[in-house]
């Protein structure tokens, strides 16, 4: 590698270190070749408890890391430059995911006292083995400016073509997850740092392409099973209206080591409201946990809120219609509907973030993530569990309260089994479930090998395996069992399944409530409940006219709309 400045001289770094008048000065070019053969040495030094820790089951990829400055006699710097630098064989086939190099100042991570990725000094200090590791204060529990930590970070497409890369400050993210081995990392983009934002299409097929901040995530409490599940998750129901994160899994280097599968993530804050709703990132209500922590803004309208709701009877209209103006009800009930469906044991009482506009009509949203422990990803949240039942009656935390009281008004109640009943029905089905997930394992599963030789959890790959299969016997198992917590726990009749048949779909479009049929789709099925209103609406094409079903009496009004009232299963068919 040539380098070329103007000044006394250019020194450089192999080690992620920043140049200094004390490392070496170039004089002839510096051969970049394979590192293979090279001893370990970042990924064996501890970064997690006893308990927890892990080290490489033998050698693992390395890369070269060069930092370069022109400095002058007297120590002055000019700007770093950063580039990571991968010989192999296979060259960019090496990996069949985008790469993401990560390179920040040894001391940065692991110094005893300073560093954000070891235990260190406060792990020892508040020592104490009666406590959980994952709960013991350490060096990388620590939050805040104090705790942030310059870096640099490259991204490269999976075919080896650089996308970005630029200065930021690092932090570690995450909860339970940040006494593991492999951290999950938030990324700061700065304009201290040199570009206010990251601007590249990271996430194809997404509008949004400027970001302030990106989480590099471990996996959370998925660490050592799946490693996808909440990507999995968000990614099932991205276009359902709740807001979820979009997700890219990668190769992480560290230092020029391979730090194994991460899933880029968007982070939830004011800058993700901002960039991806639309609004004033600076004028918005952001309240995260079950007691309305404050991120931004001020908690006086949401607690007016919850006041107004467990004073007042929700079955009222009126009543209710003060909570329809302060709470945007549909993306409740579908927030509620996702959560409910996919058995999420760590929700409500954690991991809840919610939002609002601070304008007079602005209304109350949620914001999904950390879906970890849900999914069958133990027993606790098996295909079988009564999730309805645990949050109409079994819990008193705020967002349970809510839920309940809402739950006894009658339109509410008919807006939240709609949504429910659509979600089983499209994005929460079987089939559609299925084969997003042979997605996702389709992605890992050609890296999952050297992950674990690199982490050994999960364990092997024939555990991974387990979990994703465990994974699919949810998908097979919860909705039917699901939809009968459902039945028992609104004092529902029963069940309903409908056939949907339009003989000549060249003749117009059908959708059912929320769910557009297929256009060249002559047949469609799903189960509703019975009682619980099913609207639809039929789209003729030029020429024709939608005049209902045959099966039914109701004319269409004006809308195309038909509404049909499930009192058993029934086929219908479009005329």
């Amino acid at each position: 590698m040539e380098l070329k400045a103007t000044g006394d001289g250019i020194r450089y770094t192999l080690d992620g270190s920043v140049p200094t008048l004390d490392s070496p000065l170039y004089t002839v070019p510096i051969p970049i070749d394979s590192r293979a053969g090279d001893p370990n040495y970042f990924s064996m030094i501890q970064t997690a408890p006893d308990e927890l820790w892990r080290i490489p089951a033998g050698e693992i990829q390395k890369v070269t890391v060069l930092r370069a400055a022109a400095i002058n006699n007297d120590g002055l710097s000019g700007p770093v430059s950063t580039r990571t630098y991968f010989v192999d064989p296979n060259g960019a086939d090496r990996y069949t995911l985008p790469v993401v190099s990560v390179v920040t100042e040894e001391g940065n991570f692991y110094d005893y006292h300073d560093g954000i990725y070891v235990p260190g000094a406060i792990y020892d200090q508040f020592f104490d083995p009666g406590i959980a590791p994952w709960n013991r204060e350490a060096n990388y529990t620590q939050r805040g400016d104090d705790w942030e930590r310059a870096g640099h970070i490259e991204f490269f497409e999976t075919d080896g073509t650089p996308g970005f890369a630029l200065d930021v400050g690092l932090r570690i993210h995450g909860g339970a997850s940040r006494a593991q081995s492999r951290k999950s990392l938030r990324v700061y983009a700065r304009s201290e740092y040199g570009q206010s934002t990251i601007q590249y299409p990271l996430f194809p097929g997404e509008d949004v392409t400027e970001f302030k901040r990106l989480i590099i995530r471990n996996g959370g409490n998925d660490y050592g099973r799946t490693l996808f599940r909440d990507a999995f998750v968000q990614d099932l129901v991205k276009d359902t209206g709740v807001a979820t994160q979009f997700q890219r899994p990668a190769i992480v280097f560290v230092n020029g080591e391979y730090w194994g599968i991460q899933v880029i993530r968007q982070r939830f804050d004011r800058h993700y409201i901002g960039f991806n709703k639309g609004v004033d990132p600076d004028n918005i209500d952001l309240l995260t946990g079950p007691s309305a922590e404050v991120d931004e803004g001020d908690s006086v309208h949401f607690f007016e809120t919850y006041d107004y709701l467990l004073a007042n009877d929700m079955s009222d209209p009126q009543h209710y219609a003060f909570a329809e103006s302060r709470i945007d009800l549909e993306n409740f009930a579908t927030y509620f509907a996702i959560q409910l469906f996919i058995a999420n044991s760590d929700w409500p009482q954690n991991n809840i973030d919610y939002w609002r506009p601070r304008t007079p009509e602005g209304r109350w949203r949620w914001l999904l993530y950390d879906t970890d422990l849900s999914f069958y990803a133990t027993t606790q949240q098996g295909f079988g569990v009564d999730a309805v039942d645990r949050v109409l009656n079994g819990l008193s935390t705020r967002h349970a309260r809510i839920f309940q009281r809402l739950s006894l008004n009658s339109e509410f109640r008919e807006l939240f089994l709609t949504r429910s009943a659509d979600l089983m029905n499209a994005e929460l089905s079987a089939p559609n479930m299925s084969a997003r997930l042979d997605q996702f394992r389709t992605l890992f599963e050609p890296e999952i090998v050297e992950h674990i030789h690199r982490w050994r959890s999960p364990t092997s790959i024939g555990s991974w395996s387990n979990h994703v299969a465990w994974m699919n016997i949810f998908i097979s198992g919860r909705a039917s069992i699901h939809r009968n917590h459902l039945v028992a726990g609104f004092g529902l009749p029963g069940t309903a399944a409908l056939e949907l048949v339009n003989p000549n779909p060249d003749r117009g479009d059908l959708s059912v409530n929320s769910i557009q049929i297929p256009g060249d789709a002559s047949n469609w099925s799903g189960v509703y409940f019975r009682s619980v209103p099913v609207r639809f609406v039929g789209t003729p094409a030029p020429g024709h006219r939608f005049v209902g079903f045959e099966e039914l009496p109701d004319t269409p009004d004006e809308n195309g709309l038909v509404v049909w009232s499930p009192d058993g299963n029934r086929t219908l068919t479009a005329r």
